[in-house]
């Protein structure tokens, strides 16, 4: 269905991320949403041109991150297959939902748990315009849902994204990066 749905890309993401069994059918009574970015929505968040072999997360991984690509030790090269885990984990909500649920419930858990969630799931914000509508408009952290209506396919519910969401940084990280936060955590 994902290959029908112009999303090869984020097939072999989650082939690559050792996730092809949350799309493979080898769990059928599981209830997941796919939040799916198109290739060209892909192409257009990690700069890669997909006829060259390059492998675009982990070059987004080490322009984002600052990984020297040169490098190629073993412990750089599990730390951005890592994030590149987590980038498709981010994509996957354990549970199906519907947009009125969604409209109801805008924050769903995501399978991304990590060290620096401290194990927590990471959680999405969905949001519904016009949840009663005959046209709804739904997104998920800004990025668009360009389907009138989601793609269900027996326990999965797939939402079609114009764009892809990057993973949230870490907290410390981001805090660094706010001027008028940056000497709170400097005194930390």
């Amino acid at each position: 269905m994902l290959i029908g749905l112009n999303a090869t890309l984020f097939v072999r993401e989650l082939k690559d991320a050792g996730l092809l069994s949350y799309i493979d059918g080898s769990e059928p009574d599981r209830k997941l949403t796919l939040l799916v970015p198109t290739n060209r929505a892909m192409e257009d968040a990690f700069g890669a041109d997909w006829d060259d072999n390059e492998d675009m997360l982990m070059e987004a991984a080490q322009n984002e991150y600052d990984l020297d690509p040169t490098v190629g030790s073993a412990d750089e090269w599990k730390t951005s297959h890592s994030r590149r885990r987590e980038w498709a984990q981010y994509h996957i909500v354990d549970g199906q939902y519907s947009v009125a649920e969604l409209a109801a419930t805008p924050l769903v858990r995501t399978l991304l748990a990590s060290e620096w969630t401290q194990g927590k799931q990471q959680v999405v914000k969905a949001f519904v315009d016009r949840p009663h509508g005959a046209t709804r408009h739904v997104s998920f952290n800004g990025a668009d849902n360009i389907l009138t209506e989601p793609v269900v396919v027996g326990n999965t519910t797939i939402y079609l994204l114009s764009s892809s969401m990057p993973t949230p940084p870490n907290l410390v990280n981001a805090l660094i990066q706010e001027l008028d936060l940056s000497l709170f955590v400097a005194a930390m």
